[in-house]
């Protein structure tokens, strides 16, 4: 039970941080890249920001149930 609480409380957080990183990388370290003559791959950055929308929505949801007493 205690791994399952864990991963409950963690996948959030870990998606959110995985999503900014993908980004980050996209629009910033990208150009450094090309700057030294690496050729990154594609990122595709919409499937990405959609992510990041339903994880905000997930916690926003979560929130809403926390304040309105219908869960723990």
């Amino acid at each position: 039970m205690q791994i399952i609480d864990f991963l409950n409380r963690t996948y959030r957080p870990f998606l959110a941080w995985t999503c900014v990183l993908s980004i980050f990388c996209d629009s910033l370290l990208r150009y450094i890249l090309y700057f030294f003559g690496i050729n990154p791959p594609d990122i595709n950055v919409p499937e990405i920001i959609s992510s990041v929308a339903i994880v905000l929505g997930l916690g926003a949801y979560r929130t809403y149930e926390k304040k309105k007493g219908l869960t723990k």
